[in-house]
């Protein structure tokens, strides 16, 4: 491209000349913050920022018994994890110096049971070789609301939670912990090649130490305990609600009459409110339909129940995904334990739903129940609209009745005289 000479531009014109580009000052970030720094949130990356656990990543489960008692053209079975029992129940932390310290032993029958891991590559994960009842074991730490004792029920289903600064020791071995700062919440400790380590009927111990400062000694109490985790299969746990784990109808109908009595009211209540019947809702929290086989946990106050089938699908939500966490057997009604060792079949339903079938009733989201078990479905609200609508086709417009009563009526009301009547308390 040629340059145009001045002689050749028109009168007035210049050349455009190259403006300074303002710099932009960066400010120095010193490598010591100041004092009061606060700095901001950043979403925890445990790839980036907890590189310095890398040794403690999770090991990759390897199912060794998927290939049995499957036929032709049939899907590898899914598997889960949850808590099957506690090797030391839940058990509050002592305060420094005391150490806390938890002792327990597996039998010979139950440590063959217990998973191994096998390195495949040393850039990779432990690969832990799991099948239907292999057992591992974890440390877990709750914060309690109370000084009390927190009941298994209750620990189960909590969050993990650790002290601010807390050091463990497992069979004489550093336990290191992984924090909410890294992981974007607290981790559960594994401590199964430890367990693994020490072989049959031998004592494991673990011991506990949390240093606190002394303005803090009193304010938050924590409770610790060693769950044993066990894998399942999906017919397993089926088979196994089923079978074993069930609720009797007649269990069901004393339930619901001690409720409608009001067997257990205090004795100082002067007024009971008794309803002659009660609700139970019969829609699946899931499909918000009628339930297929209706369970909920063996400690969920409430009655109504969940679908097995829909529950234990909905346990995992990674597609790739071995078997599922061990932390996500929440009853979806009221958040209680519902692992699979927990699950009822309650009789009662069962035999309701077999009759809403047989009777073409299972579009019924509700039934009413008696004292003596008998129950009705209960007839649904229509929705307001619905109300006017028909309110208004059926011709039935609400009147006044003193704008539209007779004036023999309202000369009657008006003539009714007052009567006062004083009493004098002497």
């Amino acid at each position: 491209m040629t340059v145009p000479t001045i002689a050749s531009m028109p009168a007035g014109y210049s050349s455009p000349q190259a403006q300074p580009q303002p710099q932009q000052k960066t400010g120095r970030v010193p490598l010591i913050p100041p004092v009061g720094y606060t700095p901001p949130y950043q979403f925890p990356q445990p790839d980036r920022s907890a590189l310095h656990q890398a040794h403690l990543r999770s090991p990759v489960l390897k199912p060794i018994d998927a290939d049995e008692g499957l036929v032709a053209n049939e899907t590898a079975p899914r598997y889960y994890q949850a808590v099957q029992c506690f090797a030391v129940k839940p058990t509050t932390l002592l305060d420094s110096p005391l150490l806390t310290e938890l002792s327990f032993a597996v039998p010979k029958r139950v440590y063959p049971n217990i998973a191994e891991d096998k390195s495949s590559d040393l850039s990779a994960p432990m690969l832990r070789e799991v099948r239907q009842g292999s057992l591992q074991y974890r440390v877990r730490c709750s914060r309690m609301n109370k000084d009390a004792p927190m009941e298994p029920s209750d620990f189960v289903v909590a969050d993990t939670s650790w002290p601010p600064t807390i050091f463990m020791e497992m069979n004489d071995s550093v336990i290191e912990i992984r924090r909410k700062s890294h992981y974007g919440k607290d981790r559960p400790v594994d401590i199964t090649p430890h367990v693994l380590e020490r072989g049959p009927a031998k004592k494991n111990t673990l011991r506990v130490c949390v240093p606190r400062p002394p303005k803090t000694g009193n304010d938050i109490f924590y409770s610790i305990a060693i769950e044993v985790i066990e894998v399942f299969r999906h017919q397993q746990i089926i088979d196994m609600c089923l079978q074993e784990q069930r609720i009797t109808a007649q269990e069901m109908i004393e339930d619901i009459r001690a409720k409608l009595s009001n067997a257990n009211i205090d004795e100082d209540d002067d007024v009971a409110l008794v309803s002659a019947n009660l609700t139970i809702d019969l829609a699946d929290p899931f499909t918000s339909r009628i339930f297929t086989t209706p369970v909920r946990g063996v400690r969920c106050r409430h009655r109504e129940c969940f679908d097995l089938e829909t529950f234990l699908i909905s346990r995992s939500t990674k597609p790739h995904e071995v078997a599922c966490l061990p932390d996500v057997w929440k009853c979806p009604l009221c958040g209680g334990d519902a692992s699979p060792r927990a699950l009822r079949v309650d009789e009662f339903l069962v035999s309701v739903r077999e009759r809403l079938e047989r009777e073409g009733g299972l579009d019924a989201k509700a039934i009413l129940v008696t004292e003596d078990g008998a129950w009705t479905v209960k007839p649904e609200a229509l929705p307001a609209g619905r109300r006017k609508s028909r309110g208004a086709q059926g011709g039935s417009v609400p009147r006044d009745e003193s704008e539209h009563s007779s004036p023999a009526a309202q000369s009657r009301q008006g003539s009714r005289a007052v009567e006062v009547i004083e009493v004098d308390d002497d």
